[in-house]
């Protein structure tokens, strides 16, 4: 996959917003989602105006193996990018409305990131691996997701994983 960019608008949203403004367009959301928007630390006052993320794979950062999450934020840096404020994976389900479809329409316990996911890099919340800690996109059969997941620093990526993140 060659990187490309994706510019959109952020506006205002507390979580109560964002949950009635997803269900209203018929977006789905697992309950680590709920989770993640519900954390102290969570936050859409951070970011404002027009947004950009580059989508880039694992692969195009030089990554030649499946990589733990230490060692994609390591790749992510070198090459000049930046991880994602927590709360933009919102505003980028809301605008990236023609995500191509997943293969696969198993929703959760794979183990792995999910086929055709867009996984917003994010530093965590929290320290606790109980916390929802990024979220991911998806289109399966047809319905948009915004999905947040759990896993250790242990966890290990494939290089064809996409990810979404923000220039320094």
């Amino acid at each position: 996959m060659k990187p490309s960019t994706i510019t959109f608008p952020v506006f205002p949203l507390n979580a109560e917003e964002t949950l009635h403004l997803f269900e209203s367009r018929g977006i789905g959301y697992n309950d680590f989602f709920r989770d993640f928007i519900s954390h102290p630390s969570f936050s859409t006052e951070t970011i404002e105006g027009e947004q950009t993320v580059t989508l880039i794979t694992l692969e195009d950062l030089g990554l030649i193996e499946p990589s733990p999450f230490p060692d994609i934020v390591a790749a992510v840096e070198s090459h000049g990018y930046s991880s994602c404020p927590p709360a933009l994976g919102i505003y980028l389900r809301l605008f990236l409305i023609d995500q191509n479809q997943s293969k696969n329409s198993v929703l959760s316990g794979q183990k792995e990131s999910p086929d055709g996911a867009i996984n917003v890099l994010s530093l965590k919340l929290d320290d606790n691996v109980e916390i929802p800690r990024m979220l991911y996109l998806r289109n399966v059969d047809g319905k948009l997701w915004l999905r947040a997941a759990r896993f250790d620093d242990e966890f290990c990526y494939p290089v064809d994983t996409v990810f979404a993140v923000t220039s320094h």
